[in-house]
C-alpha cells in the first residue's frame, strides 16, 4: 500500500535534506547516513560527537541550533 524508499527514489528527491546522527548511534550509524546522503542530490550529514540515536533529546540545544542553521541556509530556495 505504501511506497518503499529505494535508491532510485532518493536520487529523485529535490529538497535539501539534513541527516542527523550521533557518533554512537546504533540504529542509524554515521556510515549508513553517509551512504544515504551520497544518493541525495542535496543531502547533508551532521554527526554529533558522543551522542547516540536521540540527539534531539541528548543534546537538544545543539540539535536545535543545527536544524535551525540548516533551515536558515535553505530558506527561500526554489
Amino acid at each position: 500500500s505504501g511506497v518503499s524508499a529505494t535508491w532510485q527514489l532518493l536520487e529523485q528527491l529535490r529538497v535539501p535534506t539534513l541527516l542527523a546522527t550521533g557518533e554512537a548511534d546504533l540504529y542509524a550509524p554515521p556510515p549508513l547516513q553517509a551512504m544515504v546522503a551520497e544518493r541525495l542530490p542535496d543531502g547533508e550529514v551532521t554527526t554529533f560527537r558522543e551522542v547516540g540515536h536521540a540527539a534531539y533529546w541528548e543534546v537538544p540545544e545543539l540539535f536545535n541550533a543545527t536544524v535551525l542553521a540548516f533551515l536558515d541556509r535553505h530558506r527561500g530556495r526554489d
